[in-house]
């Protein structure tokens, strides 16, 4: 499975990252990590990315990412967040405009969730962990 993975140093913004990723061959943050080209992807081929929240940063991982993946071009984006004040959901976001994505479908942890092509698979939520 290959991953995109970015740096967080704290001196450095989302918005300068994706810029960054405009202007390198690959993205911020795994140029010296990903050296191979067959398992490293530029951010603008990447179809999905898919984002778990962690308590500590969940703030960051519900905003400042996901307007990096937008601005990236990145197509969906996939939040599990089991920290969501509302309780533990999975939402798919699509259609990136600038930094926003548009919210497509929301799942309770319980529920199904598909993701459409080129994917077209269901997603069974209640096999994700709550604790």
């Amino acid at each position: 499975m290959s991953a995109l993975t970015v740096g967080h140093d704290p001196g450095q913004s989302w918005d300068d990252l994706v810029q960054r990723w405009d202007e390198m061959e690959w993205p911020g943050g795994s140029i010296e990590e990903c050296t191979d080209a067959e398992t490293c992807l530029p951010a603008a081929v990447a179809e999905l990315v898919v984002e778990v929240t962690s308590r500590k940063n969940a703030r960051h991982d519900r905003v400042s990412k996901p307007a990096a993946y937008a601005f990236a071009g990145i197509p969906l984006h996939l939040l599990v967040d089991r920290w969501a004040p509302e309780g533990p959901t999975a939402t798919l976001y699509g259609e990136p405009q600038g930094d926003v994505h548009r919210p497509l479908a929301v799942a309770k942890f319980g529920e199904l969730l598909t993701i459409p092509a080129p994917f077209d698979l269901v997603i069974d939520t209640g096999e994700f962990p709550e604790t």
